[in-house]
């Protein structure tokens, strides 16, 4: 079975090639994947609307989707424990960034060079490097 990522992508480049793929029902066809794939956007716009409420998981997904590590899906080979004990993936080199304040568990990790660490969401203040992965 395919990942649905692959299946939406291919989804978007076959609808050019309907009229000649399937003929006379290209329209409707056409009709029903535009709703199928408004549909996953709906759903994605829904599980931003839900990690917007954490700020870690916003900010790790905001990186993740940035376009700076073309082989994204590869690099994530070296496990960081967080305080609280998750654990997650993370390309080795990755620098950790922490909020100074002490009641504060906001965490940025530098997933690539040319990336320049946010202010803390909470606070509104710079974040200090506590370490590389």
């Amino acid at each position: 079975m395919h990942e649905t990522e692959e299946i939406l992508a291919a989804t978007r480049a076959i609808r050019p090639h309907l009229k000649e793929l399937v003929d006379a029902e290209a329209e409707v066809v056409d009709e029903q994947l535009d709703k199928l794939l408004e549909s996953a956007q709906e759903i994605g716009v829904q599980i931003f609307d839900l990690l917007e409420k954490y700020p870690n998981a916003q900010a790790w997904m905001q990186q993740y989707l940035e376009p700076a590590t073309s082989e994204r899906k590869d690099v994530y080979k070296v496990s960081y424990t967080e305080p609280l004990g998750k654990v997650i993936q993370l390309p080795r080199g990755t620098k950790v960034y922490r909020c100074p304040e002490k009641d504060c568990e906001f965490i940025w990790f530098q997933r690539s060079v040319d990336q320049t660490p946010p202010l803390c969401s909470k606070h509104n203040i710079p974040l200090e490097l506590k370490g590389e992965i």
